[in-house]
This record gives structure tokens, C-alpha cells and sequence, in this order.
């Protein structure tokens, strides 16, 4: 399954996460915990982390524009 997704399935599975949280950061009158626990996120700082991991950016600069 590696080979065919080219990443792990928790990988595969943060990056969906990343990506329901982008279209969600859209709305600025969720709050960023929200979204994150929405996402599947344990914490904000779990999301923040991630985010910026895949991205380079924080949630909160990726709302901003």
C-alpha cells in the first residue's frame, strides 16, 4: 500500500485531514481548535504542527491569506 500512495497510511490519513481543515479555515467564525478537533486533530498544537509541516504554513497565517 506504501508503493501506491507513496506514503504511509497515517501519512495519507494527516494530509486528508490537512485538507478538510483548509477548506474549513475558509469560514473565520470557527475557531482553529474547533477545526481541529473537527478534523480529527487531538489538540490545536496537533493541527498547528501538522499544518505547517505539510504546508509552511500556520493555520492561522493560511486564514489570513
Amino acid at each position: 500500500m506504501r508503493a501506491r500512495l507513496r506514503s504511509s497510511p497515517y501519512q495519507y490519513l494527516l494530509s486528508r485531514r490537512v485538507e478538510r481543515a483548509k477548506t474549513m479555515l475558509r469560514d473565520p467564525s470557527v475557531p482553529i481548535a474547533a477545526i481541529a478537533v473537527a478534523c480529527g486533530f487531538t489538540s490545536q498544537s496537533h493541527l498547528n504542527a501538522v499544518f505547517k509541516r505539510l504546508t509552511n504554513v500556520t493555520p492561522g497565517r493560511y486564514r489570513k491569506g
